[in-house]
């Protein structure tokens, strides 16, 4: 059986990650999933989480969140040091402001439903980039899309 690590990030949402913390823990323990849910705790964080979840051998991790949350968890599996072949697939549970990641993914948005989703075992590959510069020299990767500029500034905005 899988192991699934959950890292909610309680911010996203304007809150509606903590607001769904225990819908989240109520659907996985009733769909008798093995996984491991925590919070984080500031931005950061869950690249900490993903990337001690990878070094504990999870075969899923979840980033549930938005778009920040999502990319936080990417670069900690990423960033990783384990082989390609042993890293841990990425999920999603959207509960952030836009989710334009899950919505590019055909994810749903009900946490019901994309539990299933999870459960079900289902992957697809997805392409990941990876950009350097600026406060990142050594590089930020990305599965959805990368803005400069302009639009790196609405990303910004509440």
């Amino acid at each position: 059986m899988p192991r699934y690590k959950i890292i909610v990030n309680p911010t996203s949402g304007r809150g509606l990650g903590e607001q769904s913390y225990p819908s989240i823990n109520a659907e996985l323990k009733k769909l008798g999933l093995d996984y491991d849910l925590c919070r984080t705790e500031a931005p950061g964080h869950a690249i900490q989480l993903a990337k001690q979840a990878a070094g504990d051998g999870f075969d899923v991790v979840v980033a549930a969140g938005g778009d920040g949350t999502l990319n936080e968890v990417l670069n900690g599996l990423m960033c990783a040091s384990t082989s390609q072949d042993d890293r841990p697939a990425l999920g999603t549970i959207p509960i952030g402001r836009g989710n334009d990641f899950s919505f590019g993914m055909d994810v749903p948005h009900d946490i019901e439903a994309v539990c299933q989703l999870l459960a079900s075992g289902e992957c697809r590959p997805i392409d990941v980039g990876l950009v350097k510069g600026g406060d990142y020299p050594e590089g930020r990767y990305f599965g959805n899309g990368v803005g400069i500029g302009f639009d790196a500034v609405v990303g910004f905005e509440p």
